[in-house]
This record gives C-alpha cells, structure tokens and sequence, in this order.
C-alpha cells in the first residue's frame, strides 16, 4: 500500500480514538480502534511500511495514555509482526496450516463463547 493511504488511514483511526472510543465502550471497556487497523493491515496485506504504521499507531497512543511512552509502541510492532506471520499462514496455499490456523480458531472460539466453560 502507498505511505499515504498508512497516513491518511492512522489520523482518522487515532481520531477516532480519542474522540469516540470511550462511547463505543461495553461495560467500560473501550476498543482500541489502532490496533484493530494494525491487525487488519498485518492480517491482510504484508507490506514493509505495516511495521512503521504499526510503530507510529503505538506511539500516537502513548502520547494520549499516563503510561510509559513506548509501551505501546513496542507491543502494536510485535502485534503487526505477530499478525503478519498469521496473514502469511492464512493466505499461503498450504493445507496443513490452514488446517491448524480453523482448527486453533475454532478450540478457541469454543472456549471464549462457551458460557458453562470455568
């Protein structure tokens, strides 16, 4: 993708962020709608700038956070990296691992949305 379709996409996430994150929250927990972008572009499109994008999300959201700066910075760039390694697994026409990426998911699924699970 452009650098420029990365810029105009992280201004209006990060607008967004700050501005209506907090009304979208479900029982006062809030999205963090950068990240979302960054596993989006990690999930779907492996490009050399998702790792800059990814770097700079992080950091805009440690600007807006009490925390330590960086923090985010560091996590959303090993997330993108995470997430790239996943797009390429999914999007490789390698039966084995898509057969254990449906097969993790779906364990997975059953045990976040099963309500009798302990």
């Amino acid at each position: 993708m452009n650098p420029l379709i990365y810029v105009v996409m992280g201004l209006t996430m990060l607008w967004l962020q700050v501005t209506l994150a907090g009304s979208l929250a479900i029982w006062g927990v809030a999205p963090n709608v950068l990240l979302l972008t960054v596993l989006l572009c990690g999930l779907r499109w492996q490009d050399r700038w998702q790792f800059v994008y990814a770097a700079t999300a992080g950091m805009a959201c440690d600007v807006f956070s009490h925390g330590m700066l960086g923090v985010y910075g560091l996590s959303f760039f090993v997330v993108s990296y995470a997430a790239r390694l996943a797009g390429i697994a999914m999007y490789e026409s390698n039966p084995l691992s898509l057969m254990v990426l449906v097969a993790g998911l779906s364990v997975l699924e059953g045990v976040l949305l099963d309500p009798n699970a302990a």
